[in-house]
């Protein structure tokens, strides 16, 4: 998305009727990517392949954050996203559920 157009994600937006409930700038895309790499960089840090200049107290503490906002984001808002969805016929809830 940061780098093509928008129209070329289709399925990584929830939408109704076809269209998105929300539209990502280039920005908020590259702030996710950003934040991803970082995350992947924790996860490198906890398991000892990097090294980070980062007591391993604070380390711990951020994988627990981690795992606390990745089971959040799995539970979903309990209309478009999430184990719990209602809204289950867009192309984003079907890729959703088999992920």
């Amino acid at each position: 998305m940061a780098l093509g157009s928008p129209s070329e994600a289709t399925g990584a937006i929830p939408s109704v009727d076809g269209k998105p409930l929300f539209v990502l700038t280039r920005f908020a895309t590259v702030c996710v990517g950003v934040f991803l790499v970082f995350l992947a960089v924790l996860v490198a840090a906890v398991d000892g392949i990097l090294s980070v200049p980062i007591p391993a107290q604070v380390l711990t503490w951020l994988y627990y954050g981690l795992a606390v906002g990745l089971f959040a984001l799995a539970v979903g808002e309990f209309k478009y996203v999430g184990f719990f969805k209602r809204i289950r016929g867009s192309q984003f809830a079907k890729i959703d559920t088999f992920v």
